[in-house]
């Protein structure tokens, strides 16, 4: 039995390394579609989905829930800490209609 394991361990070759080359310009035009695609879908959220209010009439009133699902979207999307995103949210706060970016 091992003597059939050593014949077919000695026939496997290596698979060659993929020679293709990235069209960069594509792939960079690819991801900024991606990106708006995900623009405009996470602009849909808060149309659709009845997102209540948090506040109970006491203390300091707290981050509109749309906000926080779009900040929350973010960092799913980035894959990343909210720490990260927050320059981001920064740049697309008029596109997204934030009130305030930083949800510290």
């Amino acid at each position: 039995m091992s003597n059939s394991k050593q014949k077919t361990s000695k026939n496997l070759k290596p698979l060659p390394m993929s020679t293709t080359k990235r069209n960069w310009f594509e792939y960079n035009k690819a991801k900024t579609r991606r990106f708006q695609i995900f623009l405009s879908l996470l602009l849909l959220i808060p149309d659709t989905v009845p997102l209540l209010s948090l506040y109970k009439g006491k203390g300091r009133k707290p981050y509109l829930t749309r906000d926080i699902v779009i900040c929350l979207c973010f960092k799913i999307y980035y894959k990343t800490s909210y720490r990260d995103i927050i320059g981001e949210l920064n740049n697309h706060k008029k596109e997204l209609g934030l009130k305030k970016s930083t949800l510290l």
